[in-house]
């Protein structure tokens, strides 16, 4: 996930925009893609730890958010870096700050939150995540199957090349059990 700004906006830093949030309240606007959206959450997450507000302004999905962004309708939206890579590459929008913990090799410009230097934001990473899920009366052996398949496609060089050409950056494969394990902690954070 990145937090984005128009490739006008007059912050340099996540830290000038917080600085600003915190001066003038409530005097800009953050999109999302809907209440309860990961860009939403990320948003909040930045507002709450450093004492900043913005107005949330609700959109219906991501491409709406991100055509008044471009516009300079609105001052930031969070989005995912694979969803906004192409408006980063063409120069419509610039990423302000990542949330993951370092620099993505497609994005190298893209500061990490971490290092924006904002206090109370070193421990923030957030990153969008896709899990495969099996009905609930799943075969034990198919299941612990499902890794090692995982495994095998994303060490095809096609399907990594085709990952990397469109912003994603595969996690290692999980069993069953450890899945169950970091979407519990996802949830309850």
């Amino acid at each position: 996930m990145g937090v984005l700004l128009h490739k006008d906006a007059p912050f340099h830093s996540l830290a000038d925009l917080v600085a600003a949030a915190r001066e003038k309240s409530n005097h800009f606007d953050y999109g999302s893609a809907g209440t309860g959206a990961p860009s939403q959450v990320l948003l909040l997450q930045i507002l709450y730890l450093t004492g900043a507000r913005m107005n949330h302004v609700v959109y219906c999905g991501a491409a709406p958010a991100m055509t008044d962004l471009m516009s300079g309708t609105i001052t930031t939206v969070a989005d995912t870096t694979t969803t906004a890579l192409g408006n980063i590459r063409g120069g419509m929008v610039r990423p302000l700050a990542i949330t993951s913990t370092e620099r993505l090799p497609f994005l190298p410009h893209g500061p990490t939150v971490r290092e924006s230097g904002v206090p109370g934001l070193a421990q923030l990473s957030m990153s969008t995540w896709s899990i495969l899920l099996a009905p609930a009366r799943t075969p034990q052996p198919i299941l612990t199957l499902l890794p090692h398949a995982s495994r095998d496609v994303m060490a095809d060089p096609v399907v990594a090349a085709k990952f990397a050409e469109v912003g994603n950056v595969p996690m290692p494969p999980l069993d069953q059990t450890a899945t169950q394990a970091f979407t519990a902690t996802e949830f309850d954070r």
